[in-house]
């Protein structure tokens, strides 16, 4: 059994081929988006192997900030719970509280990698 320190392999072979622009581009792009040369992309495509988007950088101070944001958003929520119940200002803060939630968990699914 071969070790687990392989040889790089050496790539000698040029090979040429054409596309148009539009193609061109939309290589570049999903190259970009897995965060690959494009020379390596289009090899991997070719040879059927898997190409994965790289994760995008999320950043954990406005997961923090946004956290911070909603539980004291969620607190004016109960003590507008506790007043009157038909409170315009009360359904403003719920849909905010609600929205909060939604970007934190996309944030945090797209981070936790649901490949």
């Amino acid at each position: 059994m071969p070790s687990s320190s392989r040889q790089p392999t050496q790539r000698t072979v040029h090979k040429t081929f054409r596309l148009s622009p539009e193609e061109r581009e939309t290589l570049r792009r999903n190259a970009s988006a897995a965060g690959l040369p494009l020379s390596t992309y289009v090899r991997r495509v070719a040879l059927g192997r898997k190409v994965r988007a790289r994760r995008r950088f999320v950043d954990q101070d406005a997961i923090y900030q946004l956290s911070r944001i909603g539980t004291n958003l969620e607190q004016f929520r109960r003590v507008i719970d506790a007043g009157s119940g038909d409170d315009p200002v009360r359904a403003e803060v719920v849909a905010t509280v609600q929205e909060i939630r939604e970007v934190l968990e996309a944030l945090l699914g797209d981070d936790e990698g649901g490949d």
